[in-house]
């Protein structure tokens, strides 16, 4: 997460269902619909397909079926 979010800072989520393309947030990974894991990254759809970014460009992107994640919310600051 470093630089902009340095380890042990507290992120500060508006809770929404919905993320705009570019966005960070905090999103579930499902598997047959149940949560089994929480990211911070950033958010892109294209059609039915969510990639999520990480904040640290040093590691890749993951691809997910848009059935696969669900939305936390927004991070909108930090402490």
């Amino acid at each position: 997460m470093e630089p902009d979010y340095p380890d042990g800072c507290i992120l500060l989520i508006n809770r929404q269902p919905v993320l705009e393309r570019g966005e960070a947030g905090i999103i579930f990974i499902l598997k047959d619909a149940v949560v089994t894991e929480a990211t911070f990254k950033r958010f892109y759809k294209d059609g039915s397909k969510v990639t999520l970014r990480p904040i640290n460009s040093n590691y890749p992107p993951q691809e997910y079926d848009a059935m696969d994640i669900m939305i936390y919310g927004k991070v909108v600051g930090k402490v």
